[in-house]
């Protein structure tokens, strides 16, 4: 796999991630608010970690 594919895959994966974290805050009820917080910072997190363990 090309690193641009690469990136591009892992770029995928952050955002699926995060994106399924918000899901399940929505779907217990929770308010808008607490579900872009939560997806936000699942991202966030998600590519912190990336950036450590690539060293990128």
């Amino acid at each position: 796999m090309t690193e641009g594919n690469r990136r591009r895959s892992d770029t995928s994966v952050i955002a699926i991630a995060a994106v399924t974290a918000g899901g399940m805050v929505a779907a217990t009820g929770h308010g808008l608010v607490a579900t872009v917080v939560t997806t936000a910072l699942c991202a966030g997190g998600l590519a912190v970690a990336q950036f450590w363990i690539r060293g990128d």
